[in-house]
């Protein structure tokens, strides 16, 4: 189904909005909060709260892109769900994706409260808009969906090396371009 009549569904307050979305966004809601949180339960329970909270906030306020829509509210819950259950998930895509880019900011803080400043996420997302295409899909691919390199490594048809590489590069040049646009890193 369309994705403007998904969310007309929503607005209208039907539940088959929800079944449609299920449907046609599920598996990459689910895929995205497993990255995070490593737990089916906990994957699932996250998805099952996306569609409540589009359910909630999409009959007032229709987003322009359902898929991205839909992805944020699934990463913040599950991130929200993560520092929540911090103690005890330690293994997680989400974690080892971290650890990776504590190369790019030398700042006592932890990388996950770095990356929650808005003026960094302004400056990350302009530079991520200079990457060319298959760069840029990787980089996201790790980062922002918290995929494993065997996994970025399949979708692309690469081998796993050349994705290490791959980000390896691409972090050095994020913290090369921080630094050139006089962000303390």
């Amino acid at each position: 189904m369309d994705d403007a009549l998904i969310i007309e569904l929503f607005k209208k307050q039907d539940t088959a909005a929800i079944k449609e979305a299920e449907i046609k966004y599920g598996k990459l809601l689910y895929k995205l909060a497993y990255g995070v949180l490593c737990s089916k339960e906990e994957a699932e329970e996250v998805v099952n709260d996306t569609f409540l909270a589009a359910w909630n906030s999409i009959k007032n306020s229709p987003p322009d892109n359902l898929s991205a829509y839909l992805c944020k509210i699934t990463r913040n819950l599950a991130l929200k769900k993560y520092r929540y259950n911090k103690a005890e998930k330690r293994n997680s895509e989400y974690i080892i994706s971290l650890n990776e880019l504590e190369d790019v900011f030398s700042s006592s803080e932890a990388p996950d409260d770095i990356l929650l400043s808005s003026e960094l996420r302004e400056f990350i997302f302009s530079f991520i808009k200079t990457l060319p295409d298959e760069k840029r899909r990787i980089f996201l691919q790790r980062y922002w969906f918290f995929a494993s390199v065997s996994e970025i490594s399949s979708f692309f048809g690469i081998s796993e090396s050349k994705v290490k590489i791959l980000l390896f590069r691409t972090r050095k040049k994020l913290k090369e371009y921080l630094e050139k646009e006089g962000y303390d890193v």
